[in-house]
């Protein structure tokens, strides 16, 4: 049950890391779209209705992107979508963990909370890498990084399915 309302509290902290910055530079209408998704997202978790999961995740991913774009501050849109990201995993594992059947469920927390910690310190080593660089995000290099990202996920979900069989 603590995982549930961590869960809640992550969407909530992206929602509100998101959305006034989001003001700040102006963008009232795309701050309510990040506040509308985000309440829907947490509503939709806790009522067990998987399809605001996916619409809460790209609203935030694709605000703080757009944040980024727009100039708001770097690290407050990385740790907002890094946020949103966690917050999506680990409702989703949740939702599989109470669909299984595990015997032990502790080296199942074990094991995605450690693969967990790995994509998040690599993501902020990346950004850290950006800031230290100071890299600007330009289309190009967004579709690029889009790119790979897409391929990551592919091969994930490749290995997923082979491993499910």
């Amino acid at each position: 049950m603590i995982l549930r309302y961590t869960v809640l509290g992550l969407i909530a902290l992206a929602g509100l890391i998101l959305a006034p910055s989001l003001v700040i530079s102006a963008r009232w209408g795309l701050a309510m779209v990040v506040v509308a998704g985000a309440l829907l997202w947490g509503m939709g978790f806790w009522r067990g209705v998987q399809w605001p999961t996916g619409l809460g995740v790209a609203v935030c991913s694709g605000a703080a992107a757009l944040g980024i774009y727009d100039g708001n501050p770097l690290w407050l849109m990385i740790a907002s979508g890094l946020i949103a990201l966690v917050a999506w995993d680990l409702g989703f594992f949740l939702e599989n963990l109470d669909e299984a059947e595990a015997l032990d469920v502790l080296t199942l927390y074990r094991t995605h909370f450690t693969r967990l910690g790995g994509i998040l310190v690599g993501g902020l080593v990346l950004s850290g890498l950006m800031f230290a660089l100071k890299w600007t995000l330009r289309p190009v290099w967004a579709i690029i990084l889009g790119v790979f990202v897409i391929f990551g996920l592919s091969r994930t979900v490749r290995f997923l399915w082979q491993e499910s069989d």
